[in-house]
């Protein structure tokens, strides 16, 4: 594969993502869960229409996942959450806010929510 460097102008689209991201945090709306921190699963997609990397090689020029995995967990093992809706707008308004992304998908699922599931959750696609 020719590694040729494109122009600073060239649109090449990226997503970064990072998948069964295992957390724990305080997070529901029933006495019994505002007691002690219970997991959730966080999967992220953080989309830029343009990535600079490609002719640079450096990392500053595009997402560091392990950037976002820092960012993330700080916001959710330091966050209270009554709804899984509210953690993951907070999660995409930090990862619009912080990265230079024109999207991101959060997806925060419960594996202990339901006794007959594996898991309930929401999904949100946020645009900058």
């Amino acid at each position: 594969m020719n590694e040729a460097s494109p122009s600073n102008n060239d649109s090449r689209p990226v997503t970064v993502f990072i998948r069964q991201l295992t957390l724990t945090t305080i997070v529901g709306i029933h006495p019994e869960e505002r007691i002690a921190p219970q997991p959730v699963v966080l999967d992220l997609e953080l989309h830029s229409d343009r990535q600079r990397v490609y002719a640079t090689k450096n990392i500053a020029d595009t997402v560091d996942y392990s950037d976002v995995t820092r960012r993330v967990t700080q916001l959710v093992k330091n966050g209270s959450f009554h709804l899984l809706e509210v953690m993951a707008e907070e999660i995409a308004d930090m990862l619009l806010a912080t990265y230079s992304v024109t999207r991101v998908r959060v997806q925060v699922a419960k594996p202990r929510a339901l006794d007959s599931a594996d898991a309930a959750g929401v999904r949100i696609t946020r645009s900058a």
